[in-house]
């Protein structure tokens, strides 16, 4: 539980060490930055899952002044700013847990009204796929999400014993398992399908595979 008081000290915890750290360094932190779930509210720093009590934790005194939460997908996508010509625009796409994407606009990631900027994982992909718990159809998010990737290849029960679930999926995929081979084949014809329909309209530079695409990105391209 991210809001529990065991939570909020291991957090504080964190931010302690890392301060140690720089201090060794001789640097001087200037923030700290955050993931959370959802996007943040700007003023409170609160989010539907996330509340005020985390930033009050981060605002402790000896701490950095500057404080920013925002959605993990929108950190990431940031991250990949540092190219040459980072004026220009991409898609940055994730599939951890279900489709997450960041809309970069000549060098502006783009939040949206609400800060949901690009939820692709709703888009439809497949007429004939399986029910999301949206009530829609054949959703990107349950035919190329990474948990839709793993029942597909028969691996979602499969508690792997010091080694991640990506490793497994790549071991089987490499051995030309069927079911493996068909999962990410699946995926990326999906992935395809609305990404094409978001070139078309955004007229984008490029697409990051980012998170577990980035391992899985031969076979899914």
């Amino acid at each position: 539980d991210p809001t529990s008081a065991e939570a909020l000290a291991w957090i504080g915890g964190l931010v302690r060490q890392a301060l140690a750290v720089a201090a060794e360094e001789d640097l001087q932190p200037l923030g700290v930055a955050v993931s959370v779930p959802g996007p943040p509210d700007r003023d409170t720093g609160e989010t539907g899952r996330t509340p005020g009590d985390l930033v009050a934790t981060l605002r402790r005194p000896g701490f950095p002044p500057h404080v920013v939460l925002d959605r993990g997908t929108y950190f990431a996508a940031l991250s990949e700013d540092g190219y040459p010509g980072a004026d220009q625009s991409y898609l940055y796409l994730d599939g951890r847990d279900g489709i997450e994407a960041g809309l970069v606009l000549e060098g502006v990631l783009y939040r949206g009204a609400r800060g949901w900027g690009c939820e692709v994982g709703h888009q439809p992909a497949d007429p004939d796929g399986s029910r999301c718990p949206c009530g829609r159809r054949g959703c990107l998010d349950q035919c190329a999400g990474y948990p839709a990737v793993l029942r597909a290849a028969g691996l979602s029960d499969v508690h792997p014993a010091g080694r991640t679930s990506v490793e497994l999926v790549l071991d089987r995929v490499n051995r030309g398992d069927r079911h493996a081979v068909e999962a990410v084949t699946r995926a990326g014809t999906a992935l395809g399908r609305v990404v094409a329909r978001c070139l078309s309209f955004l007229d984008l530079d490029r697409v990051v595979l980012g998170g577990v695409y980035r391992e899985l990105a031969p076979w899914v391209v």
